[in-house]
C-alpha cells in the first residue's frame, strides 16, 4: 500500500487475541485446518529436500569455493546454489533448470511465510469458507517502510499452494539424485 504524499502513512491495525478453533467456526472450518496442516507438512518435506540437497552440494563444491555456512533467506540460498552449480563442471548442465526450480520455491515461500507469520483473524460468514490473514512487511520503496496487505485464504486456495508445493519437491528429485550420486569428499571437508 503506497502513499502518494511523503509523510509516512497512518495505519491501524486490529488485533485480537482468539482461541483456536474458536467456538464460532462456521462448518468446513476443520476441512481449512487439515488442508493447512496438510500444507504445512508438505512444505517441511520440500524444505527439507532442498537443504540436504543444498548440503550435498555445497561439500561436492568444497567449503573454499561456496561457504561453511547454510544460508536462513531463501535468495541467499539461491546464491550459494547457483555459485555451487557453477565450480562443478559435471552439474553444469542442471543450472538452468534448477535456477528456475529455485525462482518457483522462493515465489512459493513467499506464500508460506504469509501464512505462517500473517495475523489470522476470524473465519468470514461466507461459503466457501475463508479466512482473512493481514501481513506486513519490510518494503523499502514506501515512505514508512512498510507493506500492509489483507488476503482471502480458503481451502482451494491452500490446495493449490500444497499442489505447487508437491510438484517442486517432484521437479528438485532429480536433480537431488544426480547430486547424491557424486561421491566426492571435498579435503577440507569436515566429517561428523
Amino acid at each position: 500500500m503506497t502513499n502518494q504524499s511523503d509523510k509516512p502513512t497512518a495505519h491501524v491495525i486490529k488485533f485480537s487475541v482468539l482461541k483456536t478453533p474458536l467456538p464460532t467456526d462456521p462448518p468446513g472450518a476443520n476441512d481449512f485446518y487439515h488442508q493447512l496442516g496438510i500444507l504445512m507438512v508438505a512444505w517441511g518435506r520440500l524444505e527439507g529436500h532442498f537443504t540436504l540437497t543444498l548440503l550435498n552440494l555445497m561439500r561436492l563444491a568444497g567449503a573454499q569455493e561456496v561457504s561453511h555456512k547454510l544460508p536462513a533467506q531463501w535468495e541467499s540460498r539461491k546464491k550459494l546454489w547457483e555459485r555451487a552449480l557453477k565450480v562443478i563442471p559435471s552439474l553444469a548442465y542442471l543450472e538452468l533448470d534448477a535456477s528456475k526450480l529455485l525462482d518457483e520455491i522462493i515465489d512459493t515461500a513467499q506464500d508460506r511465510n504469509l501464512l505462517v507469520h500473517g495475523m489470522w483473524g476470524e473465519f468470514q460468514k461466507d461459503i466457501p469458507v475463508k479466512i482473512e490473514v493481514a501481513s506486513i512487511k519490510y518494503q523499502k520503496s514506501t515512505p514508512d517502510g512498510l507493506l500492509f496487505g489483507r488476503h482471502d485464504i480458503t481451502v482451494d486456495i491452500l490446495k493449490t499452494i500444497t499442489g505447487r508445493i508437491n510438484d517442486h519437491n517432484k521437479l528438485l528429485h532429480p536433480i537431488s539424485v544426480v547430486i547424491a550420486s557424486i561421491e566426492s569428499t571435498p579435503q577440507d571437508a569436515q566429517i561428523i
